[in-house]
């Protein structure tokens, strides 16, 4: 009887202990994650939003170093929190940065689009109709 006992209290710890493994493993931002966010900043960095977004671009930056300290100093929830605000900033930053390129090309287009009608267009006369 004391041997069963004891398998069913071994039984209960090992199932506790992966409980709280569990419990506590997921919360903290894989060092891929915030690769991910860093690669998406970067992305943001290079499709301009340096110039085009540029608040959204720094609170990614600032976000994503409180991310990486937070996680650092084993504040996993925190860590996971910013990690994804920064992801998400670092996003808003990119987007933003190609709709005014988006933009800004559009523009040029119809310019170039007014420049080729009025070069096409038929040659008015500058002499009145009436005088011969």
């Amino acid at each position: 009887m004391d041997s069963y006992r004891l398998l069913i209290l071994r039984c209960a710890g090992v199932i506790t202990g992966c409980a709280l493994l569990a419990a506590c493993g997921g919360a903290t931002p894989p060092p891929a994650e915030l690769a991910v966010t860093a690669s998406t900043l970067s992305d943001a960095e290079r499709a301009g939003a340096v110039q085009y977004a540029p608040v959204e671009l720094n609170r990614a930056r600032d976000e994503l170093a409180r991310a990486q300290d937070a996680a650092r100093n084993g504040e996993s929830q925190e860590a996971q929190r910013v990690a994804e605000e920064a992801e998400a900033d670092a996003k808003l930053a990119l987007m933003k940065a190609r709709a005014a390129q988006a933009g800004e090309a559009a523009s040029t287009l119809r310019q170039d689009q007014n420049l080729l009608r009025s070069a096409t267009a038929p040659a008015t006369s500058l002499t009145p109709a009436n005088s011969q």
